[in-house]
């Protein structure tokens, strides 16, 4: 009895470890044609055989894990992918963690839960610090919550841990650009063309900074090259603006208002529309319609703070002064208010045309209570400091400006440069020249070298009269000769080499002067040109010749590529 019972018992075992292995092969079978298909990216297909699986084994361990992805990455069924690649984190805590952490991460970004991405990609690097992939959606992931700078420093491991791919400059790019670092964002968009990177936002983004620079014909090329190749429609619309208001800056004011009646069949209420819309009627002294525009805009928005500044000038043009500080005030009650620069900036340039000094120091000293880094209000401040006689304001000022810029030593050489043109004006001669050394010293740039002619030229005129020696003379056109080598502006150094030569009564080397001068693009009339070659009195002509030189503005040397 017992030998059947035995042999019973054996022989079901066999039958069992049969069918076990038949299960075994099965699964196997089942299992290596899903990850054929994973592999191969065709993830629905994938999910049917790992489901297959886990029909069979519900704690197969691969099947879990790839059934994971396959639902989250290939099918974006973020949930259930979730689902199954925990489970396969509960079936074994050790294989492959810092992948598991990872691929939640990427889940969890996808599903714009950013914060818990954070948590745990970070999870995922302190398990592993040396995989490249997760610094890099870390990084998109910081910059969706606007932590810029945590996502700069992850996109810059990234590449350090060599993953030089066109996605990291790019995303590191548009942080830079959100942080206001354009010089940064503008090298790190070529970088991410120069690979291959197709982002048609970079468009949109270049043509902003240009914009942002004042740069506005390149503006103008990057929107266009936007609306071409770009879907985002908000941006379109912005971009068709932008190209309106930046033909306005240029005075192309038939261009102008091209894109924004064009603007206006797509957002016929927009308030910017308006405002610039009535801008560009004042321009063209289309006073009537130019009130109707920035009326409009006030009725949108009666605290708009440009439409009221620009009211307040059309009242002026209009011969209204009174109704026109009336919109002054409310435009700076309510940039006031709201901490803009950008109007208070506007009101002091107002207050200076109508020679309303007082006034004009208080927009900007508003402005620079708001933001203490704002270069352009600390030159318009030294400007009217300047024409008030305030030496030591107008000397802190630059001194400041080169605090803003203090790690360019080339803007600093610049506002040494400045100083040295403020203190002429204060008729000091020789700090000028100390000021404008330093300039040289760090910046061997052409344009110093031709002020420094200038300043030398007056100094040595007040200091002797007039009588300025040979000596002297060959010490201030040697400067001069140092600017010509270059490039930059060698026209204007001709025309002062010119007048110099003039002042120094050599007429026949002012006569080559001028005709150098004439060669690069330069307009000298032909009696002023008779009197300087052949000593002839001009008809009617003031031959009166004044020596002069102006130092390029902040705008057009950073245009220049000068810093």
């Amino acid at each position: 009895m017992s030998r059947i019972i035995i042999l019973i018992s054996i022989l079901f075992t066999s039958q069992n470890l049969m069918a076990q292995s038949n299960d075994v092969k099965k699964i196997n079978e089942l299992y290596e044609r899903g990850y054929y298909y994973f592999y191969y990216d065709v993830y629905d297909t994938a999910v049917e055989y790992f489901e297959q699986v886990l029909s069979l084994d519900s704690d197969h361990y691969n099947s879990n894990f790839y059934l994971g992805i396959s639902l989250g990455v290939g099918l974006e069924k973020y949930e259930e992918g979730l689902y199954y690649i925990n489970k396969s984190f509960l079936l074994d805590s050790t294989n492959n963690l810092s992948h598991i952490y990872w691929l939640r991460g990427n889940f969890y970004f996808d599903m714009g839960k950013y914060d818990i991405s954070i948590k745990e990609l970070t999870m995922s690097i302190n398990l592993d610090p040396t995989e490249k992939n997760v610094y890099y959606n870390r990084g998109m992931a910081y910059n969706r919550i606007g932590e810029f700078e945590k996502a700069i420093s992850d996109f810059t491991k990234a590449i350090e841990l060599g993953n030089l791919s066109p996605d990291d400059y790019y995303e590191r790019g548009f942080a830079w650009y959100m942080l206001g670092k354009y010089q940064e964002a503008i090298s790190d968009f070529n970088n991410c063309e120069k690979l291959g990177g197709d982002y048609p936002e970079i468009n949109y983004f270049m043509g902003e900074m240009t914009y942002e620079y004042l740069y506005f014909q390149n503006a103008i090329e990057y929107f266009k090259t936007y609306l071409q190749e770009g879907n985002n429609e908000i941006r379109r619309l912005h971009s068709i603006f932008k190209i309106g208001v930046s033909y306005y800056y240029l005075g192309e004011y038939n261009n102008a208002f091209i894109q924004f009646n064009e603007l206006q069949k797509y957002e016929p209420d927009y308030l910017g529309t308006f405002i610039y819309k009535g801008m560009t009627y004042m321009a063209t002294g289309d006073y009537q319609n130019a009130r109707q525009n920035l009326e409009k805009a006030i009725e949108i928005d009666s605290h708009n703070r440009l439409a009221l500044l620009q009211l307040g000038n059309l009242e002026y043009l209009t011969n209204n002064p009174d109704k026109g500080y009336g919109y002054f005030n409310k435009a700076k009650l309510y940039a006031e208010k709201e901490k803009d620069e950008m109007i208070l900036y506007g009101l002091a340039e107002s207050y200076t045309i109508l020679g309303d000094t007082l006034s004009a120091l208080a927009s900007i000293n508003n402005v620079i209570v708001i933001n203490p880094n704002n270069y352009k209000a600390f030159e318009a401040r030294i400007s009217i400091a300047s024409v008030l006689g305030s030496k030591e304001e107008v000397l802190a000022d630059f001194e400041h400006l080169k605090g803003i810029f203090n790690d360019n030593e080339k803007i600093h050489a610049y506002y040494h440069a400045r100083k040295a043109v403020a203190l002429i004006e204060f008729g000091e001669y020789e700090e000028a020249i100390v000021q404008l050394t330093k300039a040289i010293e760090i910046d061997p740039f052409s344009e110093y070298y031709a002020l420094m002619s200038y300043i030398r030229f007056y100094y040595e005129f007040v200091k002797t009269q007039g009588n300025i020696s040979i000596l002297v003379q060959e010490e201030i056109l040697q400067n001069l000769g140092m600017a010509i080598k270059t490039n930059q502006r060698k026209k204007d150094a001709y025309l002062l080499k010119t007048t110099l030569l003039i002042a120094f009564e050599r007429e026949t080397e002012a006569c080559e002067a001028a005709n150098e001068a004439i060669k690069l693009g330069a307009t000298i009339d032909k009696e002023h040109l008779k009197f300087i070659c052949k000593g002839k009195e001009p008809k009617g002509k003031n031959n009166e010749w004044v020596v002069n030189y102006n130092l390029s503005s902040f705008e057009e040397r950073f245009n220049e590529g000068g810093f």
